[in-house]
C-alpha cells in the first residue's frame, strides 16, 4: 500500500509540473495612446517673436486609467502648473483640448486649451547623443490671474532618449 501511495504522489507531481509548464506567457498589449505617450524635453517661445528659449523643460504625456483616447499632458507643476486630459488621435499623431480642467489649479489656472498638438515619428535629433527621436509641438493657451491674464505659449521638443547627454 505504501508503494502505491508513493507511486500515486509521483504521478500527481509529474502531472502538475507538466500542466504548469504548458501555460503560455500572456500577450501584453499597449495602451490606445501609446504613440503619443512619453517623456519630453520642450523649449517654449520667448514671447518676443525671436524664437524659442535655450532652456528645456520636462513634460510628460500618458494614458488615462480608462485606456481610451484621452491623454494627460503634465508639466509636473514645474513650468506653468498644467496637468489635464486632452483628446488624443493616435492614428494622426495629434492631440488637442478646449477648456480642459487643470489638475494643478492652485497655480491660478482653472482651465487650459491645447491646439496644434502634434507628434512626428523620428522628427527630431537629440542634441547630446545625435540620436533620432520623436518630435512634439503644441500651442498652450490659458488664463491666469497669477501669471498676468491670458497666455499663449508655443512649445516644441523631443522625446527623452534615456541617454544622460540628452537630459537637461
Amino acid at each position: 500500500m505504501k508503494k502505491i501511495n508513493i507511486l500515486y504522489n509521483i504521478i500527481t507531481f509529474i502531472v502538475i509540473i507538466t500542466a504548469a509548464s504548458c501555460r503560455k506567457d500572456p500577450v501584453v498589449g499597449g495602451t490606445k495612446v501609446q504613440t503619443l505617450a512619453g517623456e519630453w524635453w520642450v523649449q517654449v517661445d520667448d514671447g518676443d517673436g525671436t524664437g524659442f528659449s535655450s532652456k528645456y523643460y520636462a513634460i510628460t504625456t500618458y494614458n488615462t486609467a480608462a485606456n481610451n483616447d484621452s491623454l494627460f499632458v503634465d508639466d509636473g507643476d514645474a513650468i506653468w502648473g498644467v496637468k489635464g486630459k486632452v483628446l488624443g488621435h493616435p492614428g494622426s499623431l495629434t492631440f488637442a483640448a478646449a477648456n480642459t480642467a487643470d489638475y494643478y489649479s492652485d497655480g491660478g489656472i482653472a482651465t487650459f486649451s491645447i491646439t496644434n498638438g502634434q507628434v512626428v515619428k523620428n522628427g527630431a535629433i537629440a542634441p547630446g547623443s545625435g540620436d533620432k527621436t520623436d518630435a512634439i509641438s503644441f500651442t498652450l493657451t490659458f488664463d491666469s490671474s497669477l501669471q498676468g491674464g491670458q497666455n499663449v505659449i508655443k512649445a516644441k521638443g523631443y522625446r527623452r532618449t534615456g541617454w544622460p547627454q540628452d537630459d537637461h
